[in-house]
């Protein structure tokens, strides 16, 4: 039976720390922060910008900045994605090393006054440190609590069986593979 010391606030993250969550979270801020910059990139009136000293040199014109603008606001949209995609992994804590590179690449986001790098930095840590908890086959890990509450349930297919000891009926542990008997209080 299952005390009330086993079980946590949420037995489901039992002995898990926030820290991938901590990191999704401020990586799809990032992400937000990247998509700003690249709209502001994308609609910046190049009228506007002052190009007078680009005026007089032969291999700059408006055509060829605007051009550069274009491909970095489309980077910076693209590294923002990979964030996104990255964010949402850290919160399940899957594929660590997909998380690590997406906050990798948030560094080169920018983003207003530095921002989006810092962030990514401070998700980098955090996923960095937080490794162990990840698990890298993008299957959720069951908790303790599931595998507890699961041991008792046999499927429909098994047989009824006996303990052969004390010859009362055993109940199947579906994540031990082994049938439990209740009076003995162990596996056979």
């Amino acid at each position: 039976m299952i005390s009330e010391e086993e079980i946590d606030v949420n037995p489901y993250d039992a002995g898990k720390s926030n820290k991938p969550l901590i990191a999704g979270v401020l990586m799809i801020i990032v992400f937000i922060l990247a998509v700003v910059a690249a709209g502001q990139i994308f609609f910046l009136d190049m009228d506007a910008v002052n190009l007078e000293e680009l005026e007089g040199r032969e291999e700059f014109s408006v055509e060829l900045v605007e051009t550069i603008m274009n491909v970095c606001g489309a980077i910076i949209l693209i590294l923002g994605v990979f964030l996104l995609i990255g964010g949402f992994l850290a919160i399940k804590r899957i594929h660590w090393g997909v998380a690590l590179a997406a906050s990798i690449a948030g560094v080169f986001t920018i983003g207003p006054l530095f921002i989006g790098s810092v962030l990514s930095l401070v998700a980098l840590v955090l996923i960095f440190m937080s490794k162990d908890e990840f698990n890298g086959k993008g299957e959720v890990q069951p908790s303790q609590f599931q595998q507890q509450t699961d041991t008792f349930q046999r499927p429909s297919d098994q047989k009824e069986k006996f303990c052969p000891e004390c010859g009362t009926k055993m109940q199947y542990g579906e994540g031990y593979q082994r049938c439990y008997c209740p009076h003995c209080q162990e596996y056979k």
